[in-house]
């Protein structure tokens, strides 16, 4: 497995905003939550085939430099992710 040359390290973001009043006994308060994560490390095959392919191996991309090799795994920035939510009783 390789690794990205311009790997960044990853970033998450939280916030809470919250209301607490009686308004009702059974009712006390809201909530909102979220958070944004950025540059998430994963892995990917950078030498998958074409899609829709039937798994020729001549249509991957490093085939005529390594026709030996199926998979080729590489660490990388790939992912977000995001959450927003709203808790209420």
């Amino acid at each position: 497995m390789g690794v990205d040359r311009n790997i960044k390290t990853p970033r998450v973001w939280n916030w809470t905003l919250s209301l607490q009043h009686a308004f009702t006994p059974a009712y006390p308060g809201i909530a909102y939550v979220g958070n944004h994560g950025s540059k998430l490390t994963g892995i990917r095959d950078i030498n998958q085939e074409t899609l829709g392919s039937n798994d020729d191996q001549t249509t991957r991309p490093f085939n005529t430099k390594f026709p030996y090799l199926s998979n080729i795994f590489q660490m990388g920035n790939l992912y977000r992710s995001n959450y927003n939510g709203l808790q209420a009783p």
